[in-house]
């Protein structure tokens, strides 16, 4: 891991410096992790450096949303208003308590288990490789640092730890691969990693994109507090005030027009008398 990003998208062979395992014909991928602390919401805790360098690492809590089941892996293209085009491979689990110093099985919030989303993006002309056991190993190890340093913190201001691409294992029992349809946005990730900003939404930002875990076995082994559907929302801020405002401003309207209305038809019955 490091902690600063270089403005650079996936390389079409790997980066100098940046592959870990010596091997130059192996195309790299950039582990990342989502989860939640005691009293702060879905974090972003780790995410490849090149989209953190440009400030879209949030994109990955969009593309991971949807219903996930434990011990699957699901793999899902990005796909934007540009050429540019990811992989994304990810399995959702729980946050363990020896994951962040604490001796209970697993992390809780409240009576809740604390969900885990890890993962890794690779660019369009490499799909992720077959994921295995190890795979997932290896990326819970890659993020163990840095999502226990921000559990520990408990805050949201927790900054976000900028991973290199590095070569996975390759070793491990296989596991399920589910390829879910293409997540389409309105960005355009090329221009922005070409060291410019990207062109600002037409509409305001939509709400965080939650990622629901309702497996029947992690219900079965959730222990008290933990549903069926349970939401995990990244936190991507200002979105809940401007729902108020604009519920306010239709009301306010409706209003104006039930006045409007009445005052119409009082006209009415004066002139016509």
């Amino acid at each position: 891991m490091t902690g600063s990003a270089e403005p650079l998208g996936p390389p079409t062979t790997p980066r100098s410096g940046t592959q870990k395992g010596g091997d130059p014909g192996v195309r790299p991928v950039w582990p990342f992790a989502i989860t939640r602390s005691v009293d702060t919401g879905f974090h972003i805790v780790v995410a490849p450096d090149f989209l953190v360098a440009c400030d879209l690492h949030h994109l990955l809590s969009d593309v991971v949303a949807g219903e996930a089941a434990e011990g699957i892996a699901y793999l899902r293209q990005y796909r934007d208003r540009g050429t540019r085009r990811l992989w994304v491979l990810y399995r959702v689990g729980h946050l363990r308590g020896a994951d962040v110093g604490l001796n209970t099985e697993y992390a809780l919030h409240g009576t809740r288990r604390t969900p885990l989303v890890e993962g890794v993006v690779c660019d369009e002309e490499g799909r992720p490789p077959q994921p295995t056991d190890d795979f997932f190993d290896w990326i819970h190890g890659a993020c163990a640092e840095s999502v226990r340093a921000f559990f520990t913190a408990d805050s949201g201001t927790h900054p976000v730890c900028a991973s290199e691409g590095a070569k996975p294992p390759d070793t491990g029992t296989a596991l399920r691969v589910v390829e879910e349809t293409p997540y389409r946005s309105e960005r355009n990730l090329q221009v922005a990693l070409a060291g410019h900003h990207p062109s600002p939404p037409r509409f305001a930002s939509p709400a965080a994109r939650p990622v629901r875990s309702s497996s029947r076995e992690g219900v079965a082994a959730a222990g008290p507090g933990t549903a069926r559907g349970e939401r995990v929302d990244v936190d991507r801020g200002g979105h809940a005030g401007c729902v108020r405002r604009v519920r306010l401003a239709r009301r306010l309207a409706l209003a104006a027009g039930v006045v409007a209305l009445g005052l119409g038809a009082t006209l009415i019955v004066v002139l016509l008398r």
